[in-house]
């Protein structure tokens, strides 16, 4: 009997499929912008569990009719797995230890602030969201201030004028499958905010018209390349 008249063999077909696909998700690493940090850990489950399963699937569909059922085996050879697995997953995040000495450690996001004093306005991923929601209150009252930012460089928005881009974060509403892109509208300066790259921009805040509606934007007047920031930024 041939590999696909065999239904536990297109199981394993059909599982294997499914394994490579989650391994290079994995690789990617682009699902850490997407998904809660607690979420990684059922994908590494996920991944032991399909591990497990196509190998009960092979020896199923290779073993002869009068052969003793290993269906019996796949919940305590997963759990195995899974503990023998967990020394090398990552470890939660309330879990912290002290820094061997000499380690780079990632950089450590500057606190965001708005300074009504010195018209200058700080954003990180706590204030993010509400603070440019609120310049796009009232554009106006804060054109000419200085504003510095972190983000990655998008055009979503097809109706900005050209060599405008969008500065921003991965904004999550209420659920995982609630978000989108969230941000400032900045000139990009001959090319200097290319596209899916992650900056740090400093700049003066203007208005501008789009949708038929005043917005804030920013002329920048000083760009350096930053590392991506994950998670997501919440209203």
């Amino acid at each position: 009997m041939g590999l696909f008249s065999n239904k536990r063999g297109m199981a394993g077909v059909f599982i294997s499929f499914l394994l490579i696909a989650l391994l290079a998700l994995f690789a990617a690493k682009g699902y850490q912008n997407y998904v809660v940090p607690y979420v990684r850990y059922a994908l590494f489950a996920s991944l032991f569990a399909l591990a497990a399963w196509l190998f009960l699937a092979i020896r199923e569909w290779r073993r002869r009719s009068y052969k003793r059922n290993y269906h019996a085996l796949f919940a305590p050879l997963t759990l195995i797995l899974l503990l023998a697995a967990s020394p090398f997953l990552p470890p939660p995040a309330v879990k912290a230890k002290s820094p061997e000495p000499g380690a780079v450690q990632a950089p450590v996001e500057e606190e965001g602030s708005v300074d009504e004093w010195n018209k200058t306005i700080k954003l990180s991923s706590d204030n993010f969201y509400k603070t440019i929601l609120e310049i796009s209150k009232d554009p106006k009252k804060y054109e000419g201030w200085t504003i510095l930012l972190t983000g990655e460089v998008s055009r979503d928005d097809r109706s900005l004028p050209e060599g405008v881009v969008t500065v921003g974060r991965v904004a999550m509403t209420c659920c995982i499958a609630d978000t989108s892109r969230f941000g400032i509208a900045a000139y990009s300066d001959h090319g200097k905010l290319p596209m899916g790259s992650w900056v740090r921009v400093k700049g003066t805040l203007g208005t501008m018209t789009s949708h038929g509606q005043l917005l804030p934007d920013v002329h920048p007047v000083a760009i350096t390349k930053a590392p991506p920031v994950l998670g997501f930024i919440y209203p």
